[in-house]
C-alpha cells in the first residue's frame, strides 16, 4: 500500500515510518519541517521515503499529500504535559484531525489510523476495553485536546467510516527525535525531583515504541471498517518503576514524601499555576499527577494478536534510559552502572 503519514519526524510517528517500510509498504511522510525526516529515520535504520512539504492543519496541504495514496497513518501531534502549550495542542491536535480524517475520508483512503491515547479512557474500570466510552476531560491541556480530537474520530466511526482509532499508553524507548515528555519523565526520576511515595495503585501504561510501531504497522489491511485498539504494553505502579530504575542504574532513588491522592493533586494544580508564570519547566504539572492516579490496565488482546505481546517493561526503560544517556540528554552522573564512559584525557 501507499501510505501518507503524518507526524513522521515525532517519536511514535517516525518509528511508524519504519515499521510500515520494513513490512513492504511505501511511504510519503507530510512534514512541516522536511529537513527534520532524514535524521528521524536515520537513526531508524529506515530507507528514503517520499516527503511532501505541508501543514498538516491547512486543507491544502492535507489534500495535495494524500493524491495517489492508499491509506493513512494520522500521527501528527503535540504531546506536552505542559499547561503553557494549551493553545499549540489544541490547535494542532484537534484542528489537524479535522482535516486529515475528513479528506482521508473524502479520498476513499482505508484504513485510515487514528492515533489517539490511552488517557482519553480514564478513569474506567480495569481492564478498559477498546470498545470503553470517553472518561472524565480534566482541566484544559493534553488530555482535553485528545478529547476532542477523539470525538471527532468516534463520529466517522458512527458513520461506517474506515477509521481505526488507537490508544498507547505512555510511550517509552530509545530514540525520540524531539527528546520530548518521555526524557523530561526521566528528568523527574533520575534527578531525585519525583521522591513521592504515592499509592500502590497509582502507576503509568508503560508502552514500548518499536511494539507500537509494530502493531500500527500491523493495521494496514483495507476492508474491515471502523476499528478500536488499545496498546498500552504493560501498566507499572509508581514504585516498580523506580524498583527497575534503582536496578538499571545502582542508585537509591529514594520516595521520602508519602503522598496521598489529595495532597498530589492539588500539588499538581499549583505546579500548573506556577507553570503558567515561570519561563523554566518545572518537574511535573496537574495534569501528570492526574493520569497517574486515573490511569489503569487495558485490554491489550488485539495488539497482541497483531504483533504478539510487548517487551518486558525493564527492557524498554533500559532501551530508553541507555539511549537518553548516550544521547547526553540526561546528565552522565545520573546513569549510575549505566553512564557512558569518558573518553581518554
Amino acid at each position: 500500500m501507499k501510505i501518507l503519514v503524518t507526524g513522521g519526524t515525532g517519536f511514535v510517528g517516525s518509528h511508524c515510518v519504519a515499521a510500515l517500510t520494513a513490512a513492504g509498504h511505501e511511504v510519503r511522510v507530510l512534514a512541516r519541517t522536511p529537513a527534520k525526516v532524514a535524521p528521524a529515520l536515520a537513526a531508524l535504520g529506515a530507507p528514503f521515503v517520499e516527503i511532501v512539504s505541508g501543514d498538516v492543519t491547512r486543507s491544502d496541504d492535507v489534500r495535495s499529500a494524500l493524491a495517489g495514496c492508499d491509506a493513512v497513518l494520522h500521527a501528527a501531534n503535540v504531546y506536552t504535559l505542559d499547561p503553557r502549550r494549551r493553545d499549540e495542542m489544541f490547535h494542532t491536535n484537534v484542528t489537524s484531525t479535522e482535516q486529515v480524517l475528513e479528506l482521508a475520508a473524502a479520498a476513499g483512503c482505508d484504513p485510515i489510523v487514528h492515533v489517539s491515547s490511552s488517557v482519553v479512557l480514564y478513569p474506567a474500570r480495569d481492564p478498559i476495553p477498546a470498545e470503553a466510552p470517553l472518561g472524565a476531560k480534566p482541566a484544559p491541556g493534553y488530555v482535553a485536546s485528545k478529547h476532542a480530537a477523539e470525538r471527532i474520530a468516534r463520529a466517522h466511526q458512527d458513520r461506517g467510516r474506515p477509521v481505526v482509532t488507537t490508544y498507547p499508553g505512555s510511550v517509552w524507548g530509545a530514540h525520540d527525535p524531539a527528546a520530548g515528555d518521555m526524557v523530561h519523565l526521566l528528568h523527574g526520576f533520575l534527578g531525585n525531583r519525583f521522591a513521592f511515595r504515592l499509592g500502590k495503585r497509582v502507576g503509568l501504561p508503560v508502552a514500548d515504541v518499536d511494539w507500537v510501531a509494530r502493531a500500527h504497522a500491523a493495521l494496514f489491511v483495507p476492508g474491515l471498517g471502523p476499528r478500536r485498539v488499545t496498546m498500552t504494553g504493560h501498566y507499572v505502579p509508581w514504585r516498580s518503576i523506580f524498583a527497575a530504575l534503582r536496578a538499571l542504574t545502582g542508585r537509591r532513588l529514594p520516595m521520602i514524601l508519602p503522598t496521598p491522592a489529595p495532597l498530589a493533586l492539588a500539588t499538581g494544580r499549583l505546579a500548573s499555576a506556577l507553570q503558567r508564570i515561570l519561563p523554566w519547566r518545572l518537574p511535573f504539572s496537574y495534569e501528570n499527577v492526574w493520569i497517574m492516579h486515573r490511569s489503569a490496565p487495558t485490554d491489550d488482546r488485539i495488539a497482541h494478536a497483531l504483533v504478539g505481546p510487548p517487551p518486558p517493561f525493564e527492557q524498554t526503560v533500559a532501551a530508553a534510559v541507555q539511549w537518553a544517556l548516550d544521547a547526553r540528554h540526561l546528565p552522565a552522573r545520573w546513569g549510575g552502572r549505566l553512564a557512558p564512559a569518558l573518553p581518554p584525557g
